[in-house]
């Protein structure tokens, strides 16, 4: 790799930003030659891309000195710039600095309270923060209590991310992460809500379809249950065999699920 050409680097960076395989060590392998290199000391058009798409894979990577310097030389030349600000507060993240993190994107949210990334960042934050808390169901109705360090907590999180569909209906990833959040907590009825309004947005996912199925026969809804699966199932036929990660395995898991649903139908 230390003989090849900065214009190879480049093209093979190039080359994986346009899969949706992140290749992310791959990726900060070739910045690292390329910092080398002193080619981030260039003012070349295409740097400030190649230096988004390093740092973020050092993130992920947990290079975070790495991702320091392309923040650093982003920030430098973009001082005002939302996608820097968002990279600076995952780099936060990264570190573990999740408090920082917070009142970082919380400053963001004050200067700019329409910055629709900052607020998802901030709400996963909450969402996925280190919180203790428990869930009991009464008669329909549900109790939390929750003890959470600075703030952070899925509560206010969840609340976050109500709030926020209020205003964007048309997140397709916010629906989903709704859906799982309330599923994580025991609450599916509201599960099977937020995914029935993720159907209306993309009824032809077949996944959002099936997770829809599975989450009504975990209901008991055994009826709803039957039709999902069958609906997934429809289609998905035609996909090739070999086709383990696409629509195909949700087309085996919406028969496998089918054949649980008509053996509990059965029994009853």
């Amino acid at each position: 790799m230390s003989s090849a050409s900065t214009s190879c680097i480049l093209l093979q960076l190039a080359d994986y930003r346009t899969e949706t395989r992140r290749h992310a060590h791959k990726v900060v392998q070739l910045g690292q030659h390329l910092i080398q290199r002193g080619w981030a000391s260039s003012s070349t058009d295409e740097l400030w891309t190649v230096l988004e798409q390093v740092a973020t894979a050092a993130v992920e990577s947990g290079q975070l000195s790495l991702a320091d310097v392309c923040a650093s030389r982003l920030a430098t030349q973009f001082p005002d710039s939302p996608r820097v600000a968002l990279l600076q507060g995952v780099i936060l993240e990264g570190k573990g600095e999740v408090l920082e993190a917070k009142r970082w994107y919380e400053q963001l949210l004050d200067k700019d309270e329409h910055n629709t990334n900052i607020r998802k960042r901030l709400i996963t934050l909450h969402l996925t923060s280190p919180s203790s808390s428990s869930t009991t169901l009464t008669k329909g109705k549900s109790s939390t209590s929750t003890s959470a360090a600075g703030g952070l907590s899925r509560e206010k999180g969840l609340e976050m991310l109500v709030e926020h569909l209020d205003t964007v209906y048309n997140d397709i990833e916010g629906w989903s992460q709704l859906a799982s959040v309330y599923a994580g907590m025991g609450l599916y009825p509201q599960s099977l809500s937020a995914l029935s309004h993720l159907l209306l947005l993309a009824p032809h996912n077949p996944f959002h379809l099936l997770h829809h199925a599975e989450t009504a026969y975990t209901l008991g809804d055994y009826p709803l249950a039957w039709k999902e699966f069958s609906r997934v199932v429809e289609m998905c036929e035609g996909v090739t065999k070999g086709d383990k990660e696409g629509s195909g395995g949700a087309g085996r898991r919406a028969a496998v699920g089918a054949k649980l649903v008509s053996g509990v139908r059965r029994s009853l």
